[in-house]
């Protein structure tokens, strides 16, 4: 195993009840093949944490990032290799659930933007196994990504945000996930399989950037500006009938422009184009 930066465990200890925790440090450049372990958890991500590597996390292990007041400076985790987690939670190093996760009691409180993102970026189209199941994503969203100039779009989790592998978009998956409290976008994608999951309270529900999705069974509510945005998808090899929002799907009070779905299309499953706005009947369970 080829590991640029290694795991560092902090001497620094957290007190929580009775008990005290010590945390597991991860900044650079991981390669090769790693494991993050129950044992290890709860891991810090100090700055940035590339994954270019094959990466397993155990069930249970939280994943915290480091609070930084400035926001070209805030912690974010990049995978380009193949990722598996289960039941594994991201969150800001000032949550107090499920226990006080950076030991000073209610001196300090997570708050959306705490964080920068989490980034799936597949190098090799060949690779599968990017897996995120009953996750918990919160507080993130207080980075800059690439060019996006208005902090209200910036997002938590970015799955691709390029069409390079649309006929694969399937390969990275969110299932049984909880997005929430993002203050920018929840989900940022080019491509998105998302299924049985919990999008809410962000600023942005999640904002597609092309047509390839597939979204099942997925609760988006309580969103402050757009449940669902399509922001001028790519439609070089396929079209606006590849993005599907089946009947399952639940929107349900989402505020300032309520339930509309902000859209660029022109048909296929979308229905009731009207300009750059597209509408479903009915709204509150489509």
């Amino acid at each position: 195993m080829k590991i640029k930066s290694t795991l560092i465990i902090i001497t620094c200890l957290l007190f929580y009840g009775n008990a005290s925790l010590s945390q597991t440090v991860l900044s650079g450049v991981y390669e090769g093949e790693l494991s993050l372990t129950q044992s290890n958890s709860p891991y810090l991500v100090a700055d940035s944490a590339i994954f270019d590597c094959w990466l397993y996390i155990e069930p249970d292990v939280i994943i915290t990032f480091k609070f930084h007041p400035d926001p070209a400076k805030k912690a974010y985790i990049r995978f380009t290799r193949p990722v598996e987690a289960r039941s594994v939670i991201f969150t800001s190093e000032r949550d107090n659930e499920p226990f006080d996760l950076n030991g000073d009691g209610t001196a300090t409180r997570p708050a959306a933007g705490d964080w920068g993102y989490i980034y799936f970026d597949p190098q090799d189209p060949a690779e599968g196994g990017y897996l995120l199941g009953n996750a918990t994503i919160r507080y993130g969203g207080g980075r800059r990504f690439k060019d996006e100039p208005d902090p209200g779009k910036y997002p938590m989790v970015v799955v691709s945000d390029y069409n390079r592998h649309f006929q694969n978009y399937q390969r990275v998956e969110l299932a049984g996930c909880t997005i929430e409290h993002s203050a920018g976008t929840g989900i940022l994608a080019g491509m998105l399989l998302l299924e049985n999951s919990v999008v809410r309270n962000n600023n942005y529900g999640i904002r597609m950037i092309s047509s390839d999705a597939r979204i099942i069974t997925t609760e988006i509510s309580n969103n402050r500006i757009y449940p669902l945005f399509l922001n001028s998808p790519i439609l070089k090899a396929h079209s606006i009938p590849h993005y599907y929002i089946p009947l399952i799907n639940h929107f349900a009070e989402n505020r300032v422009f309520g339930n509309r779905l902000d859209c660029d299309c022109t048909g296929g499953r979308n229905k009731d184009c009207r300009g750059r706005r597209c509408y479903r009947t009915p709204i509150d369970s489509c």
